[in-house]
């Protein structure tokens, strides 16, 4: 769904399952992947995508907050956009009662959050950001 959307902005280089890894220090299997990667005008958002609802596996959360903060560093540095896409809120509640907030994870990295109903903005917020520079969530 994001590259399909993606593909409609007029963007430089819109390319899903990106693969990259450092070829001097490369061994099998420590590639990195990212769901979407973004170009334009010589600027980089990187998209990562959950489906399900985050909060079962807290170290498993994290673990998806660092990856894109960690990627964003490397391949972007300081000027690269970071996103996480979820289809599922990303603040809840457990079955069990404990509360779940990791659009404040993600925030707190420089990380922007893009969920729920907030997807069919898409296009929208993409189009903000290949104009502008600099992403600003557009609200649902």
């Amino acid at each position: 769904y994001v590259w399909y959307i993606a593909t409609q902005q007029g963007l430089d280089f819109v390319q899903s399952g990106l693969k990259f890894g450092d070829r001097a220090h490369r061994k099998e299997g420590q590639d990195n992947e990212i769901d979407t990667f973004i170009m334009h005008r010589n600027r980089l958002l990187l998209v990562e995508c959950k489906s399900g609802y985050l909060g079962r596996d807290a170290r498993k959360d994290g673990d998806i907050i660092y990856k894109l903060d960690s990627i964003g560093l490397h391949a972007g540095g300081t000027q690269a956009t970071k996103l996480l896409i979820a289809a599922q809120p990303l603040q809840h509640e457990t079955k069990a009662g404990r509360k779940v907030d990791t659009r404040a994870r993600a925030t707190a990295t420089g990380i922007y959050t893009l969920e729920c109903a907030g997807l069919k903005k898409l296009g929208e917020n993409l189009r903000y950001w290949r104009d502008q520079g600099r992403w600003q969530g557009i609200d649902s």
